[in-house]
């Protein structure tokens, strides 16, 4: 509901089955300046309200068919933070409570003067209004609340991806430094290979976090040129190598022959193929597989899939999957390095070049990232 009026502007929808005093009372009450709208019984009042919405209703408590308790109840359902005030003439204790617990803001008695009511009017728009503002200010505080937790996570993440390889590279630097390295044992060769692998780690971290950082606000400043995707495919996964290797994974191309250039930024777009393919890896299994095609679409577009046969993505994560240091289940993936920043970079490079990324995924049965890009 918009904002609800403390003034006399107020909407106000009127309900009594005596013609005379309706009318009297909507003509005292737009004499103030309040917009009225009036009607004779429940059924009208309420197919007013499926139409368009009051600030307040006032009703009379007894009308054919469908008493004003009932009018209220049901109007509540429509409009949940309708304010009601009931009017009667047949007034006792037993009706007043009734309509009170049924949500009335207030019970006049019949006869009145337009002077009695309008005060009552005004102080429940005032309250309804204050209630609103009440609402908006639980809900701005929510928000911060969730924003101080992703912000808590987010400094857990970036703490944990940064000091792990920085780990790896303070150990080795310092067993190197006191002297210790042989480049005929294996296992300082590995320990080299390791130091390599932390600064590669690092390296897309900050690779990630910068990109993701220029794309907001106005946007990427695209540096567009004539690109073969099968080039930036064989590139991403030349610096996926060891990774791959290490897993064991089977990577099978199917790529179609004489594919047209792409008009597109190479350095961007790279790093969503990086990213999708480095996505493929980590939550790979050992030995999986990992498909590769990409081919001419009927839209002259060209597509791209990425499939893989790692523990894929529960269904009501789907939507999520692309916020920015977002992993599926963290508590279990936490052994999957990462901040599940590279999807969030690739979806907005892939946007940026006015192309679209869908993603199809089973739980244990791994996930298909399909992105299209014009030619």
């Amino acid at each position: 509901m918009e904002d609800i009026p403390s003034t006399r502007s107020a909407k106000i929808l009127l309900a009594d089955d005596e013609k005379t005093t309706r009318e009297l009372l909507a003509r005292a009450l737009e004499a103030t300046g309040f917009h009225v709208q009036t009607v004779s019984n429940g059924a009208e009042a309420l197919e007013k309200m499926r139409q368009e919405e009051f600030d307040l209703l006032i009703t009379d408590l007894l009308m054919p068919n469908m008493t004003g308790t009932e009018l209220i109840e049901q109007a509540r359902k429509l409009l949940p933070d309708l304010i009601a005030i009931v009017v009667t003439a047949h007034a006792t204790l037993e009706t007043a409570i009734q309509a009170l617990q049924q949500g009335a803001y207030d019970y006049i008695t019949k006869p009145f003067k337009p002077e009695v009511i309008i005060p009552v009017i005004e102080r429940g728009l005032e309250k309804s209004r204050l209630q609103q503002k009440n609402a908006e200010l639980t809900a701005i505080t929510k928000k911060l609340q969730e924003l101080e937790q992703i912000k808590s996570d987010l400094l857990d993440t970036i703490t944990h991806e940064f000091s792990t390889p920085i780990s790896i590279i303070k150990a080795y630097v310092d067993m190197f430094l006191d002297g210790h390295f042989d480049s005929s044992n294996p296992r300082h060769v590995e320990g080299l290979r390791s130091i390599r692998s932390a600064v590669i780690r690092l390296e897309r971290l900050v690779m990630n976090l910068l990109t993701l950082s220029l794309g907001k606000g106005k946007g990427f400043d695209l540096k567009k040129e004539k690109i073969l995707i099968q080039d930036i495919i064989s590139n991403a996964l030349s610096q996926l190598n060891e990774e791959i290797t290490k897993k064991n994974i089977n990577v099978v191309l199917n790529i179609q022959p004489d594919l047209p250039a792409l008009d597109a930024d190479p350095t961007k777009l790279s790093i969503a193929v990086l990213n999708l393919l480095d996505n493929a890896v980590k939550f790979n299994k050992t030995n999986g597989t990992i498909r590769i095609s990409a081919s001419i679409l009927k839209s002259k577009s060209i597509g791209v899939a990425i499939s893989d046969t790692g523990i894929g993505i529960p269904d009501d994560k789907l939507e999520e999957i692309y916020s920015p240091f977002t992993q599926v289940d963290m508590s279990s993936t936490r052994g999957h390095q990462g901040t599940g920043l590279g999807l969030a970079v690739a979806k907005s490079i892939i946007e940026a070049h006015g192309g679209k990324i869908t993603l199809k995924s089973k739980l244990g049965k791994g996930s298909t990232f399909i992105f299209v890009i014009a030619h």
